[in-house]
């Protein structure tokens, strides 16, 4: 019920158990606490499982930033702990926004969800969200808090879109694009961090667009 979902109600700031929303219809803002909570369950499962090198993370490394930890050895192994290091610290930034509480507002765009390029404060949701599943929404909103994540005091974003441009929502992106990014590239890209988190969280919903 929307009473055992929303913890306050007020005008159209909704305080909800994972998040808090702004200017969102009740219903909006229930699919959003929602979203926001398996997206926090997802971030959390690939935490954890980046942490231990467990599962099939080492497919979904050589997928979506093309480290293959089977191959590397000596400086080649060096470089790629780096890299995994530096994924992790992003996954880590992810978690620990979640835990802290996220504030999306609402937006007008005709995309899924905006970050701030500059010093955001909170992640703006558009009307397309309403229209994706709810994993859909979830990876929607991991790929937002990858550029939330990477935020540095009086700097842009680290993290920015690389694979574009989509074919015809946000989580459509142009297969020969992603493909093709390079490490750096893809340790930049929002959507490697969305789509890498699906495929280790949630395996069976992810087919990897290169088969």
């Amino acid at each position: 019920m929307v009473t055992e979902v929303l913890r306050s109600v007020s005008d159209s700031v909704y305080n909800g158990t994972y998040c808090s929303c702004e200017g969102f219809t009740s219903i909006d803002a229930i699919q959003l606490e929602r979203a926001c909570g398996k997206a926090r369950e997802m971030v959390g499962a690939v935490h954890r499982k980046l942490a231990a090198m467990s599962g099939d993370v080492a497919i979904a490394l050589k997928h979506h930033f093309k480290l293959d930890v089977s191959a590397a050895k000596g400086i080649g192994r060096v470089y790629q702990e780096k890299q995994i290091d530096a994924i992790l610290s992003v996954f880590t930034k992810m978690d620990s926004d979640f835990k802290a509480g996220m504030t999306y507002v609402a937006g007008s765009l005709g995309a899924v969800g905006t970050t701030a390029s500059m010093n955001p404060r909170v992640i703006k949701i558009h009307p397309p969200f309403f229209t994706l599943s709810p994993l859909d929404q979830a990876t929607g909103l991991i790929h937002e808090h990858a550029h939330f994540a990477s935020r540095l005091p009086g700097a842009l974003n680290t993290i920015s879109d690389r694979g574009w441009p989509f074919f015809k929502a946000y989580h459509e992106l142009n297969p020969e694009v992603y493909r093709g990014l390079t490490t750096d590239k893809a340790l930049k890209n929002a959507d490697c961090y969305a789509y890498f988190a699906r495929e280790v969280a949630e395996p069976g919903s992810y087919t990897w667009i290169g088969d």
